[in-house]
């Protein structure tokens, strides 16, 4: 039996400009996780939550279809023959079946379903014995979620997952153009401090609402999409020398508010989703989102302020806790 997880991320800085060659800073955390069980078999491919069994992967190929759990699986697997069948590896003969569970909470900005096709790969590259460097095991999730089930989303959450560490991320155009994937840099889990992640459950709100939006506009070259484009790049670069400097560290609730208030100049927000904003300013705490809506992040600057966000969020049924960034 092979195991493997994916974690939950969170954007501190530079979202939503991450598909639209913008620059971000994103880390994963402990508090979730998403994890993947292969069993190797004889024959077959068996998915679960699928009635159907599959004979070999050209079976599988005619069913993909939906946006549920189960055909994030099925596309999951489609999408990897594919990437091993242009490696020259036999996959026809292959017998598995593959059973996933993840507490992550879905459609709050957290990255859950791509965490569970990340975790899918990984039990996937072990038992055929296949790697795929971080860099590119993030193209080839993204292209799962954009390609073969036509959701909107970038590159971030996927690069932050496959490196598992904090990470700065440059898409730049020119790069991404040469090459197909940015500029990404390790960061030191050390310099993230007196960060808290708050969410609610029960108002979704999908990275392709934002993303699809978004990209429409971006693409008949709406000007105030572009310049806050910009503008979130310069705060994420500006942001990224703050993080590593102890100096510039009293700055981050400024840059963190700063990049929410660039987002909800150019997106509409859910009323829900904007009064936890509100609640966490109110008590001087910094916040933004983590993703796309349904969750926040921001940075707290004494324990006690803390204990007042806790009980103020909890009064609403908000989720509140302190992330444990995982650093590999």
């Amino acid at each position: 039996m092979i195991r493997r997880i994916a974690y939950p991320r969170a954007a501190l800085f530079g979202n939503p400009s991450d598909g639209f060659f913008g620059k971000t800073i994103a880390f994963p955390f402990r508090e979730f996780q998403a994890k993947v069980a292969l069993e190797p078999k004889l024959s077959g491919i068996k998915l679960q939550d699928d009635d159907q069994h599959y004979p070999d992967i050209q079976g599988l190929h005619r069913s993909v279809s939906g946006r549920t759990k189960k055909s994030l699986l099925q596309a999951a697997v489609k999408r990897f023959a594919d990437h091993a069948k242009t490696h020259q590896i036999n996959l026809s003969d292959a017998g598995f079946e593959i059973n996933f569970e993840s507490n992550i909470p879905l459609q709050v900005g957290m990255a859950g379903s791509s965490a569970i096709i990340t975790a899918t790969w990984r039990a996937l590259m072990q038992y055929f014995n296949l790697e795929i460097p971080p860099h590119l095991l993030a193209n080839e999730v993204l292209a799962v979620e954009t390609q073969e089930m036509g959701i909107g989303a970038g590159l971030q959450d996927r690069v932050v997952q496959a490196f598992e560490c904090p990470i700065y991320m440059d898409f730049d155009k020119a790069l991404m153009d040469l090459k197909g994937y940015g500029t990404y840099e390790p960061m030191q889990k050390t310099n993230f401090q007196n960060l808290y992640i708050a969410y609610m459950e029960g108002e979704p709100e999908g990275s392709e609402i934002i993303h699809n939006d978004l990209r429409s506009r971006y693409d008949r070259g709406e000007s105030e999409v572009h310049r806050v484009m910009r503008k979130l790049s310069e705060l994420t670069t500006e942001a990224k020398k703050a993080l590593e400097s102890d100096v510039e560290q009293k700055n981050l609730g400024t840059l963190i508010d700063r990049n929410f208030d660039l987002r909800q100049s150019i997106c509409q927000i859910a009323p829900a989703h904007l009064n936890m904003i509100r609640l966490a300013r109110e008590h001087g705490a910094s916040a933004k989102f983590t993703g796309s809506g349904g969750t926040i992040i921001g940075q707290y600057t004494s324990e006690e302020m803390y204990e007042r966000l806790q009980r103020t969020f909890e009064a609403q049924n908000i989720h509140i806790f302190k992330p444990t960034i995982v650093n590999q």
